[in-house]
């Protein structure tokens, strides 16, 4: 090998483990993905997920909410989707009643009307500790066809409260 072409062998060798061992490194923070054939109509890009307790505080953790967004939580950012799922009757691994899946736009145009859906968790729910989980809904149009969404979700169960 030339003694040039090492920088840039050295330089792509970095790039690839970066990329391979990028979201290893990055423990701790969170992360998920949506897919399914409402992205086709809808947009479904975001940048950041937040998962959050919206039950009260001082009571068990009965509701979950996972935001799909492009920024923090608050009154006025878009969010690719909105999981609102029902733990009260919690048992790792199985599947929960979502009791909501929606959409919040400026355009102000969310998804259709919600058939079924259910949120799986693959970990305990501690306030503060790492959760991960996955959810799946299925909405009817009014043309009386279905679309699906689906994803995944993993990061700390923040508290908020009600």
């Amino acid at each position: 090998m030339r003694p040039t072409a090492l920088p840039l062998v050295l330089a792509l060798a970095f790039t690839l483990a970066s990329v391979v061992l990028g979201p290893i490194a990055g423990c701790g923070g969170s992360s998920g993905e949506l897919h399914g054939s409402i992205c086709s109509v809808y947009d479904c890009s975001y940048n950041t997920v937040s998962i959050r307790n919206v039950s009260d505080p001082q009571e068990p953790i009965t509701t979950v909410q996972v935001d799909f967004t492009d920024g923090p939580v608050n009154e006025t950012v878009e969010r690719a989707a909105v999981v609102v799922c029902d733990v009260s009757s919690f048992v790792k691994g199985e599947p929960l009643p979502a009791t909501d899946v929606r959409r919040v736009g400026v355009d102000q145009i969310g998804f259709p009307t919600l058939k079924q859906a259910t949120c799986t968790f693959s970990t305990d729910l501690a306030v503060g500790g790492q959760v991960s989980g996955e959810f799946q809904a299925v909405f009817t149009t009014e043309m009386g066809t279905d679309r699906a969404l689906y994803g995944n979700f993993e990061g700390p169960l923040q508290e908020t409260g009600i």
